[in-house]
């Protein structure tokens, strides 16, 4: 499934698309959800009810898919290739910081980079997971079955203030920081994340094109799910293995907002388009 927001008679609801790829709103589905966590709980009846579902909303404009989240973690210094980059080293564990909801932006929403706070705002494209169910103590086998869906973030950074902390999170959560969407794509239809491909463009400049599989990438989606142990990252891939994909967005002279962010393929599964062009 695909599950959205988008406006009805000028007001935010969830909505399902269906087989005609219309969008129906939830509540015509017998289904009342204020947050992403409603939707989630409801899935299975939003699935049954979706089946014989149409004549919704078509083309409409989508907001962002996550409503009150509990908490919004991120992963730094996930692939070498972003490591060397910046003449890094990789990490022993990976390292975890939280991007604030109040970051959360509406997928072509704009990102306000306001000169008073930051001279270095830059963007990422990334893969954002819903998680469905509690995942303390689950095993990396399980781990994946913990995740609801799949989503496109931007996440924006200001990188003077990263800088300056040593620390990633205030300086990812400025207001507007995280637009994401278009909407969720559920776990039933994309299969193993490591398919999924991510790319960006910024005003037409292809900037990233990259993947989940190869020895780029440090830490896999179900080893981050299943959390801190003993042996907390996966075994490590060779850290001098290079490379040809490119996930680069941290460089010297950061290109001005706002920026077009699109697709997130999953072998033929969905596309996503995200921002719009710089005016």
């Amino acid at each position: 499934m695909k599950i959205g927001r988008v406006h009805i008679d000028g007001h935010p609801t969830f909505a399902v698309q269906a087989g005609d790829e219309t969008w129906v709103p939830l509540t015509d589905l017998s289904v009342n959800a204020a947050t992403t966590a409603d939707v989630i709980s409801h899935s299975a009846d939003v699935a049954l009810a979706v089946e014989e579902a149409g004549g919704g909303v078509t083309d409409p404009t989508l907001l962002a898919p996550i409503v009150a989240p509990s908490k919004m973690l991120a992963i730094g210094l996930n692939y070498m290739d972003h490591i060397r980059e910046q003449d890094g080293t990789a990490p022993e564990n990976p390292i975890v910081f939280a991007k604030y909801p109040s970051s959360l932006n509406d997928p072509t929403g704009d990102i306000v980079v306001d000169p008073d706070l930051t001279h270095r705002a830059d963007y990422e494209a990334e893969l954002a997971v819903i998680i469905g169910k509690r995942t303390r103590s689950v095993s990396i086998d399980s781990a994946l079955s913990a995740v609801y869906g799949y989503a496109v973030a931007n996440d924006v950074s200001a990188r003077d203030w990263q800088k300056k902390d040593g620390q990633f999170s205030r300086s990812k959560s400025f207001d507007t920081f995280c637009p994401i969407g278009p909407w969720i794509t559920t776990s039933d239809e994309v299969g193993h994340p490591n398919e999924l491909e991510i790319k960006s463009w910024v005003n037409g400049d292809a900037r990233q094109d990259f993947d989940h599989q190869g020895d780029d990438l440090l830490g896999s989606l179900p080893d981050l799910v299943s959390g801190p142990r003993d042996d907390s990252r996966a075994p490590r891939r060779d850290p001098d293995r290079h490379t040809t994909r490119s996930r680069i967005c941290h460089g010297p002279a950061p290109v001005p907002g706002p920026w077009r962010l699109r697709s997130m393929r999953g072998r033929g599964t969905w596309t996503a388009l995200q921002q719009g062009d710089r005016a």
